[in-house]
């Protein structure tokens, strides 16, 4: 929806000319792509069918999740930092349904900071591979998490949200935990919230770390 009300916008304003529009449609190709592909994954989770898992590299699904939430983040005033491992850790997964956990976490993160001073409304994604698991990693600035709510944070239909439903969370882990992995929380050292979700690596990834 941003990218059509920017493309119309483009067109209203006379100005543009027709290559303007085509970045505009490609996004939305891929974003309608992307809609049809996390469809089949909701159908697939009803229908408690496994999903096709298949080694991907942590950094591209964090890269492609940057792409979808750059610009919610820029009308909220949220900065994202990244500070990716290199190379990219590699698990065994499927992709679209960790992109999802991802950009739901981040979702989640920005939602946290929005209410912060502007300058300290920042989320760090980082991925690295630590004891022999891939690890992504979304940090906030926000406020944190009460400790009453920390142990409920994952129960279906709890939530700390006026609007919420109570289904993000659970629904993360349960899409994480179906590839073998597992999500923690935890508060910041100083502030914020800290969501990591770790991941079996690759026996290639953990051959190349001990070379």
């Amino acid at each position: 929806m941003s990218q059509s009300q920017a493309g119309l916008r483009l067109t209203r304003s006379g100005d543009a000319a027709p290559g303007d529009l085509v970045g505009v449609l490609e996004a939305n190709v891929r974003h309608a792509r992307r809609a049809g592909e996390i469809l089949e994954r909701l159908r697939t989770y009803v229908t408690r069918r496994e999903p096709q898992r298949q080694p991907q590299n942590l950094n591209r699904i964090v890269s492609n999740v940057v792409e979808l939430s750059q610009r919610d983040l820029q009308e909220r005033g949220v900065t994202l930092r990244l500070d990716l491992s290199e190379p990219g850790p590699q698990a065994l997964l499927d992709r679209v349904s960790i992109e999802q956990v991802v950009h739901n976490l981040v979702r989640n993160a920005a939602e946290a900071v929005e209410g912060m001073p502007a300058g300290c409304r920042e989320i760090v994604l980082a991925t690295r591979l630590v004891d022999g698991e891939a690890e992504i990693t979304v940090a906030d600035d926000g406020p944190g998490i009460a400790e009453a709510d920390m142990a409920r944070l994952f129960e279906p239909f709890f939530t700390t949200k006026s609007s919420g439903m109570g289904l993000g969370l659970p629904l993360c882990e349960r899409l994480v935990e179906s590839a073998g992995g597992r999500i923690v929380v935890d508060n910041g050292p100083e502030r914020g919230a800290i969501f990591i979700v770790r991941f079996p690596a690759l026996a290639t990834e953990l051959g190349m770390a001990a070379e």
